[in-house]
């Protein structure tokens, strides 16, 4: 949870970024186009496509994450630490249930 909490006030903090440079490459464009800004616009362009791939790397990992068995009953932090040998063994024969996991991470 936490790391899905910094991957997206990381992207927000860079998309918002982004949306301000932006507003003001938009209005400097409604009063004149010039060399130096179509250098912004090009430059505003490639931030916002580092952003974005960013934010397809962090949805790729979360997929991967659902994928992986393990990693995902490893997401109980509780139940391991209430009784770690018999989580283990849950996890071991595949007994952990991680539709409640799964589900956060889809929303």
């Amino acid at each position: 949870e936490a790391l899905l909490i910094t991957l997206v006030s990381h992207s927000m903090a860079s998309l918002r970024a982004c949306l301000s440079e932006g507003r003001k490459v938009l209005l400097a464009a409604t009063k004149h186009l010039s060399s130096q800004l179509l250098n912004k616009i090009l430059k505003l362009k490639k931030d916002v496509d580092k952003v974005y791939e960013e934010v397809r790397g962090a949805q790729r990992a979360l997929e991967d994450l659902q994928q992986d068995d393990d990693a995902m009953a490893l997401m109980y932090l509780t139940e391991m630490k209430k009784d770690a040998a018999a989580f283990e063994e849950r996890v071991r024969w595949g007994e952990q249930d991680t539709d409640e996991a799964e589900g956060l991470l889809d929303a």
